[in-house]
């Protein structure tokens, strides 16, 4: 497992990093907790206590368990009401809590929720450095939609940033990946906790997703998680946080201060975007949109402003239509010729055709006489008389390029 203050690999039970000294908790590992959990090997360590990969004994399937640190003992009652309150929240954007309970003599306490295949938004943005706009919106509104379910019941999250959300791949033909939203709930704990400790410098990775609110120590509501999901979503487009600091009181200012910079619009962030994503980070609450789900529709509502395609039409009277740049998945699992399924990024927009080129728009462009297509076999050119409206086909490679040559100089002018 990795230490939770300066990410050191920690190898054996050590009670102590080796690296920093932070303190290790004592590794549970082979344990049973509640009766039902078998602890099989540490997932990680964070600011609430030790993750854990879990086997469930009567059902027999894997789930993850978190279990609290010695030293928020003493809030073994009120960890255990939240995440009861938590396991309320009831969708598919949010990662199912199956049981939780307070600390029993040296065992602690713990949640156990279910275990998601797919990896941090974190680890996505790492190698990933930037997201398209399509996909960072598309992945954006899905973390709206469970956010936005927990706010519907009163309960913040408090502690939004990518490594608290998981990023799912598609498990079928035709679907899109998602998101599971992890935690809601448990950042009410560790306020006091996480306020020692970024003194320290340890959990500045939170602090850049705190709202202004948060920063002066005033009760928070949706709005802060609307502020938090303004950072990300930013972050997702630009490949770095709007704001940053060499130190905890620099980074503070800022977020308490200064007004967001504009997006780098040559990375394909578009301007509608930025307009909500300001409104998200306004330093006065009552300047954002209400909660997750006014923000999610804010920015549906600026993706349909910015990408619906505009249309051109030549000088020939081909219609086109503009195709942003996106990513899609393309393959199948079902076929072996269609292997593997892959996810296909188009970085810059093109104009395509509405329609098949037809036999008129062919002869236009090209000048092709109909009498020397008709001696090729081509069934078609038998009604070429009737307004030539049906498709060219037998096109070889040589003359479809020049054919794109002519029409993209046709364009131009």
């Amino acid at each position: 497992m990795n230490c939770r203050r300066c990410r050191n690999s920690i190898t054996g039970n050590p009670r102590w990093c080796p690296a920093c000294h932070e303190f290790v908790p004592e590794s549970l590992t082979g344990q049973v907790l509640g009766g039902k959990y078998e602890l099989l090997d540490v997932l990680g360590m964070g600011g609430m206590g030790v993750v854990y990969r879990a086997r469930r004994k009567r059902i027999g399937d894997e789930v993850v368990v978190k279990t609290l640190l010695p030293s928020l003992s003493r809030e073994s009652a009120r960890f255990h009401r939240e995440a009861e309150a938590a396991a309320s929240v009831k969708h598919s954007n949010v990662v199912i809590i199956h049981d939780s309970d307070e600390a029993r003599g040296e065992l602690p306490a713990f949640i156990a929720m279910e275990m998601v295949k797919g990896m941090p938004l974190r680890h996505l943005l790492q190698s990933e450095g930037r997201l398209e706009p399509a996909r960072a919106v598309m992945l954006m509104r899905r973390i709206c939609a469970g956010v936005g379910a927990a706010h519907r019941l009163g309960i913040v999250h408090r502690d939004l940033k990518p490594e608290n959300v998981m990023v799912v791949p598609p498990e079928e033909d035709g679907e899109t990946e998602t998101v599971k939203v992890l935690d809601f709930g448990i950042a009410k704990l560790l306020d006091q906790e996480a306020t020692r400790l970024t003194r320290h410098g340890t959990v500045l990775g939170t602090a850049y997703y705190m709202p202004p609110e948060q920063w002066r120590g005033e009760e928070v509501d949706a709005r802060a998680d609307v502020y938090s999901l303004g950072v990300m979503l930013y972050e997702m487009l630009a490949g770095e946080c709007p704001f940053t600091g060499r130190t905890r009181d620099e980074l503070m200012m800022k977020h308490l201060s200064e007004p967001p910079p504009s997006l780098p619009l040559d990375r394909g962030a578009l301007p509608e975007m930025e307009t909500v994503i300001k409104r998200a980070l306004a330093k006065e609450r009552d300047a954002r949109p209400a909660d997750a789900k006014a923000f999610g529709h804010e920015l549906q509502e600026a993706m349909k402003a910015s990408v619906m395609p505009p249309t051109m039409t030549n000088s020939k009277g081909i219609e086109f239509v503009w195709i942003p740049p996106g990513s899609f998945m393309m393959g199948s699992k079902r076929y072996a010729d269609a292997i593997p399924v892959h996810r296909v990024t188009i970085r810059e927009g093109f104009y395509m055709g509405r329609c098949e080129v037809t036999q008129s728009q062919w002869q236009q462009m090209m000048g092709t006489n109909v009498a020397e297509q008709r001696d090729r076999a081509n069934p078609s050119w038998g009604v070429a008389g009737e307004g030539g409206q049906y498709p060219m086909y037998y096109v070889s490679w040589d003359e479809a390029q020049e054919f794109i040559r002519r029409l993209t100089e046709d364009c131009a002018n």
